[in-house]
């Protein structure tokens, strides 16, 4: 039990004094803190006092509510079975279930795999290699939508897949093919991923190097007829 008590009090003292350095900062900035579950959430272990501004004036520590903590700290146990990882790294995969999830359920919906229509073991294996490339492109698009720019266009990686979704390649027989324009953000979308859009793709006039981009259907001509 001193083992343990020595731990909590360990812990506790680190996000008491990283806690501290942050106010410390602030203090030393004049920064406004206007919001009050932001204080309360990012500096729990402390009272802090602000002005009629929100700028902090002084903060202590509330002993009460550290003493609180350490009393419920404490450790807790996690079952596992036919893994040779230590207590850390079980902590660590087991931290990784609501993305697990998450890849199940894209699974499930997205990639059309909750139930595997087969009718031969081939068929079966040939089906999930399909589903494992699609869930490592789906995983690089979830990585460069987050890594860029497109994340502050885009609500989500399923967006960035229906923003593309339009784009349409059109076989002619005896005149080859020819692929729709490429409009909106479809452009930013091409731009990130490092994708080159051919000339003839393009929609609008370019001015001065940079691509003006229209949507829709272009306008016909304006043709003038004397009265």
């Amino acid at each position: 039990m001193d083992n343990k008590f020595k731990h909590v009090n360990k812990i506790t003292n680190l996000f008491v004094a990283a806690q501290r350095e942050a106010l410390l900062e602030l203090v030393k900035n004049k920064c406004v803190l206007s919001d009050e579950v932001f204080v309360r959430r990012e500096f729990c272990y402390f009272r802090v006092v602000c002005d009629s501004s929100g700028v902090v004036v002084s903060f202590e520590v509330d002993l009460k509510r550290v003493d609180r903590v350490r009393v419920f700290a404490g450790f807790f146990a996690l079952l596992s079975f036919g893994v040779g990882f230590g207590a850390l790294r079980v902590l660590e995969v087991y931290g990784l279930r609501d993305e697990q999830e998450k890849c199940f359920g894209q699974m499930k919906d997205q990639l059309g795999a909750d139930r595997q229509r087969n009718w031969s073991e081939d068929g079966k294996a040939g089906r999930l290699f399909v589903l494992f490339v699609s869930l490592v492109l789906g995983s690089y698009l979830r990585f460069v939508w987050k890594s860029s720019r497109l994340c502050g266009l885009f609500s989500s990686s399923l967006e960035v897949l229906d923003e593309m979704r339009s784009v349409r390649f059109i076989e002619h027989v005896g005149f080859g093919g020819v692929v729709s324009p490429f409009v909106g953000l479809q452009l930013d979308v091409c731009d990130v991923f490092g994708f080159e859009v051919p000339v003839n793709c393009l929609s609008g006039s370019v001015l001065g190097g940079k691509v003006v981009r229209k949507r829709g259907r272009p306008s016909k001509k304006v043709i003038s007829k004397g009265l």
